[in-house]
């Protein structure tokens, strides 16, 4: 079974959120290590729209993973179809890492 540690250095940017008229909620970042050389981050939480039942577009949600010399050591995605979506969804994000990150960048971007 692997091991888990949280990850609290969360980077957001709202008014990335804002332009695409969503938000998170209930971000949970954890590092699991499930062998010697399996490394990664699991992103849980739910995206919301802020304008109504339905998003404005197809958008991607990107978590970056990054060293603490800053270098990115792993980066992963989910895709988002504006025609499925109706009020919220689960995010579950998997990123395979070189390493433990220090931070975990999360943004949206066109789908």
């Amino acid at each position: 079974m692997g091991q888990f540690e949280r990850i609290d250095n969360i980077e957001q940017f709202e008014d990335m959120e804002v332009n695409f008229s969503i938000y998170f909620e209930g971000l949970n970042i954890v590092f699991e290590t499930i062998e010697e050389d399996a490394l990664y981050v699991k992103v849980m939480g739910e995206i919301h729209s802020s304008t109504g039942p339905k998003l404005e577009q197809d958008i991607d949600i990107v978590v970056t993973a990054f060293s603490e010399n800053g270098e990115v050591i792993g980066t992963g995605s989910q895709w988002f179809d504006e025609d499925a979506f109706l009020n919220l969804a689960p995010l579950d994000i998997y990123v395979e890492v070189m390493k433990k990150p220090t931070k975990v960048r999360i943004y949206p971007k066109l789908g």
